[in-house]
């Protein structure tokens, strides 16, 4: 079930979105585990976003910009490793996501060929809270983009390596973001990068996984994953989901005043 903070951005969402045929805002089902003290095999749950968007949300062609938002919540007793990935069919290994561990560990995930740059440079970044992660709640923001020239961008400034593949997704993640978040661009936007040669994406992956005997208290999950595709993938529309937006002192005052006026013409009534 959807909180009341989701369905404000939905509605922020909304209004900037109004008119547009060429959107999508696709809104994911909430995934949870139990812990019951047993080291409980992984559990996954794959949805085709590809008919949820009329069409892949990160097709092999183009330069198509996606951005997710998610909400990963922790159980108290919980030992579990939480993530979600995109991936091409339903059979595919999973190519491009994030991870966030019980440790604290947050780093991107996934399958492909080589490197980010020829000279030895990692794909993935990680980020380490060195917290334990039990009880805890953390929003991420991502935006990926896929570009067939992205190779050639970020390798051209490698000692001048040639690129080995064409045709790249960069996925830039922030964490827990705020509303004086910055988009920014490259390698430097977000919190952590990586770039996979992996496109036309179809099919998108919850998956909650327990790497030691849990307890039994708290449930871990998933929740409030939105998926943003065409004239609402913005960072400005997928902020507003990670960080809904706070009303106004006069919009306050006006909702308060609108609730004492129905409030008074229910007590006349009832003269």
């Amino acid at each position: 079930m959807r909180s009341k903070t989701v369905s404000t951005a939905l509605a922020v969402i909304t209004i900037l979105a109004a008119g547009s045929v060429q959107a999508a805002v696709i809104n994911l089902a909430d995934y949870s585990l139990t812990p019951d003290g047993q080291n409980l095999a992984t559990t996954f749950q794959n949805t085709n976003v590809n008919t949820l968007n009329s069409g892949s949300v990160l097709p092999a062609s183009g330069t198509p910009t996606v951005y997710v938002v998610s909400t990963f919540t922790f159980g108290t007793d919980s030992n579990a490793h939480l993530q979600w990935q995109f991936y091409v069919n339903e059979t595919s290994a999973p190519r491009i996501g994030i991870e966030v561990n019980d440790d604290g560990l947050i780093q991107t995930i996934g399958t492909g060929n080589g490197q980010l740059l020829g000279n030895g440079t990692p794909k993935r970044t990680t980020v380490n809270l060195t917290q334990d992660m039990a009880g805890q709640t953390i929003t991420l923001l991502a935006k990926l983009h896929y570009d067939a020239t992205l190779s050639d961008t970020y390798q051209a400034t490698s000692n001048g390596v040639t690129p080995t593949n064409s045709d790249d997704t960069l996925m830039n993640v922030w964490i827990n973001p705020t509303s004086s978040s910055v988009e920014g661009s490259g390698l430097s936007a977000g919190d952590l990068y990586a770039l996979w040669n992996s496109a036309g994406f179809n099919w998108f992956r919850q998956t909650i996984q327990n790497q030691n005997t849990p307890g039994t208290a708290g449930d871990s999950l998933i929740t409030n994953t939105v998926i943003l595709t065409g004239d609402d993938a913005t960072f400005a529309n997928a902020l507003a989901f990670a960080v809904p937006p706070v009303p106004e002192p006069g919009t306050l005052v006006l909702l308060a005043l609108g609730g004492l006026v129905g409030l008074l013409i229910v007590r006349r009534r009832m003269k």
